[in-house]
């Protein structure tokens, strides 16, 4: 239609309908290219504001996996030592290490009772760092991780899951050193799941060097653990703030 008014006009040599008409062609290109626009710039918010919520989903899970595993470490530590104590009154920290903080400041009481009875399976239930970080790595694999419009944002959560991820390996290192520990009380016909008191690894320990060295081990490597997992803890409970603030920042 705009087509046989050009060509009329041009016909009649009416000169400024011509310019009117291209005008309006303009107008109506740029107003399509506009609300073109519009619509991607939406779908980006739209889908960005779906990665945050799932990404402050993952660092939460984080967040709980990590209490969870320094609370652990805490409890395996006052295991090793309640039995290092017994058989040395004066026993003492190692000094290179600092004091290790109570997990009950986390306001969460540790509450391992059921394994009151199974000591072995106390002193060899090391945390294992798993992580969840589906969808920052949706987000890298996919390309989209420019959907995030806060660079900084974007900055902090890379170095937080490069940092997570080291440490992952870290502890899968730590967690290798139960190994041991396991291979000893299989060979003696012993086992997590056997029913066995602080007092009853007091008596072995006292009576096998072996099995007191693997205890020893034991409370060092939970006291590396607590100690570690302390400022990852940190590390997360501050990103997932972030990413909290910029969802509300949103809103």
């Amino acid at each position: 239609m705009i087509l046989r008014s050009i060509t009329r006009h041009v016909r009649d040599q009416n000169w400024f309908a011509v310019g009117l008409d291209f005008l309006i062609v303009v107008l109506g290109i740029l107003l399509a290219f506009q609300i073109t626009q519009w619509s991607a710039e939406r779908q980006l918010r739209i889908a960005e504001a779906r990665y945050l919520t799932e990404l402050a989903r993952d660092l939460q899970a984080d967040v709980d996996e990590l209490r969870g595993g320094w609370q652990q470490a805490w409890w395996r530590l006052t295991t090793a030592e309640s039995i290092l104590r017994a058989l040395d009154p004066d026993f003492e920290p190692p000094s290179f290490f600092p004091a290790p903080a109570p997990a009950d400041t986390l306001n969460a009481p540790i509450d391992r009772s059921e394994f009151s009875e199974y000591v072995y399976a106390a002193l060899t239930s090391t945390f294992i760092l798993i992580g969840t970080d589906y969808t920052f790595d949706e987000l890298v694999q996919s390309g989209n991780l420019g959907v995030l419009s806060n660079r900084a944002l974007v900055n902090r959560l890379t170095a937080y899951y490069g940092r997570h991820n080291r440490k992952r390996i870290e502890f899968e290192i730590a967690r290798e050193q139960v190994g041991p520990l396991l291979a000893y009380l299989r060979d003696n016909g012993l086992g997590m799941a056997d029913r066995a008191t602080v007092d009853d690894a007091i008596r072995l320990a006292a009576s096998d060097a072996r099995f007191l060295g693997f205890v020893k081990n034991v409370y060092f490597v939970a006291f590396w653990q607590h100690i570690q997992l302390k400022p990852v803890l940190v590390d997360a409970e501050a990103t997932l703030l972030a990413v909290q603030r910029e969802i509300e920042g949103r809103s």
